[in-house]
């Protein structure tokens, strides 16, 4: 949730991909870091993949290979989003769109009151009150 908030440190490109992604659309790959990490796939993650291409370095040297090309998707996200560097969780599908923190965190606290709300109810039934 919180790649989806207006105060992350995103690009509003990086949240459109996002927004436009599915489950499917990821990727485990050590492209990036040299760790395995679950990204959206792009022309990045394709070309590492590719057999007869040589395999990431393992961390922290692969950030030696990447860290430029990061670094220029930050500067330039219009121009480089099919190498960008999109780290997410295979939750990406259900991402709808960009809110501020605070609407997401009362969201959150209204989920819970109405969660508990319905435990009480459901305690005082099974109590016979």
């Amino acid at each position: 949730q919180w790649l989806m908030v207006e105060e992350a440190e995103n690009t509003p490109v990086q949240q459109q991909a996002y927004i436009e992604a599915g489950s499917r659309d990821t990727v485990r790959s050590r492209s990036f870091t040299g760790k395995p990490c679950r990204m959206l796939k792009n022309d990045w993650t394709e070309a590492w993949q590719t057999e007869g291409n040589p395999e990431p370095l393992g961390m922290p040297l692969q950030y030696m290979v990447s860290g430029m090309a990061v670094s220029a998707t930050h500067r330039w996200p219009d121009q480089t989003v099919d190498v960008a560097f999109n780290p997410v969780g295979q939750v990406v599908g259900q991402f709808e769109k960009v809110e501020k923190t605070g609407a997401v965190i009362e969201r959150w606290v209204n989920e819970y009151l109405e969660a508990t709300e319905h435990l009480d109810q459901l305690n005082e039934a099974a109590a016979g009150v």
